[in-house]
């Protein structure tokens, strides 16, 4: 017997899905987070496993590639598969924002 829903490709995981999560500004209000999972080539400005704040730029998210505040302090572009996105509770946001702006 042949089921009633349609076959459906298992979930393939997509690091980042940047093209998705920073194309509708409307989905979620700056700043987002991502985690660094490779940094090949960017030993001196990516930390495996460190959390970074991203910034919307639609133009590069097209390209696959996301801009990121690295380990300088500015923002760069990296392939976005450098990177998982993390959602934040608010609270945390803030604190994160906080002390960023201090060590800034």
């Amino acid at each position: 017997m042949l089921p009633l829903w349609p076959r459906m490709k298992p979930w393939r995981r997509n690091p980042v899905s940047a093209r998705i999560f920073f194309r509708n500004p409307l989905k979620r209000s700056e700043p987002r987070f991502v985690v660094c999972v490779k940094n090949k080539g960017y030993a001196a400005s990516l930390e495996l496993r460190k959390l970074y704040q991203a910034i919307s730029d639609e133009a590069p998210a097209k390209l696959h590639h996301i801009r990121v505040i690295d380990e300088s302090g500015e923002d760069y572009l990296y392939p976005e598969n450098y990177f998982v996105v993390v959602q934040v509770p608010q609270s945390a946001e803030k604190a994160l924002l906080r002390a960023a702006a201090v060590s800034g």
